[in-house]
């Protein structure tokens, strides 16, 4: 790991495939479980095996777990607009089914779509999730 994080200095800016989500795994761990100046991984970097107090930080902080918590604040949005693709490489259009059905179910106000594309390069969404967003916020429907 060490190794890795001194070599980052000097690798392209650009990141492609494994080295992408290598990269990605590492920003989560520092967002999700910050230990001082560094971080702890939820699982062995030698084994793969899961790590459960790490996990269990992880999980602390998964949109879907923290609904309970926020119900009542997330009642008083005047929308929660969940979109993703349907070919999410992530997976993420379970969690976002998951957690659109879990909030609708505690009653917030929750528009979901989901579209046909994965995670990347989505910027053409945004004259969708723009134009939703403003009319919420501006009081229409």
């Amino acid at each position: 790991m060490k190794g890795f994080l001194k070599a980052w200095e000097k690798m392209p800016k650009r990141l492609a495939g494994t080295l992408h989500a290598a990269v990605n795994t590492l920003a989560m761990a520092s967002c999700y479980s910050p230990r001082g100046r560094s971080f702890d991984l939820p699982f062995d970097g030698e084994t793969g095996e899961i790590l459960p107090k790490v996990w269990k930080r992880w999980k602390a902080l998964d949109p879907i777990e923290l609904l309970d918590r926020h119900a009542r604040d997330l009642k008083k949005l005047k929308c929660v607009f969940v979109d993703c693709g349907t070919r999410d490489q992530f997976a993420l259009h379970h969690a976002s089914r998951i957690f659109a059905a879990s909030a609708m179910r505690m009653g917030v106000k929750v528009l979901h779509e989901e579209f046909d594309d994965d995670h990347s390069s989505i910027s053409y969404r945004y004259d969708r999730s723009f134009a939703v967003l403003s009319r919420h916020l501006a009081g229409e429907k």
